[in-house]
């Protein structure tokens, strides 16, 4: 769980500066697609290292 926590909490940060510093859109699609991915990667190291 910790680790779902901190992937949407490193893609809001990355969303949020776009936004702030206008070099891109805050898009909540990129914020679950990143999510899905990085919990992917998660799931695939924990399986491979095992």
């Amino acid at each position: 769980m910790e680790t779902c926590s901190t992937s949407i909490l490193v893609s809001l940060c990355f969303e949020v500066s776009q936004a702030v510093f206008s070099i891109g859109t805050f898009d909540v699609d990129d914020l679950l697609v990143n999510t899905f991915g990085r919990m992917l990667g998660y799931v695939i190291s924990k399986s491979l290292h095992r």
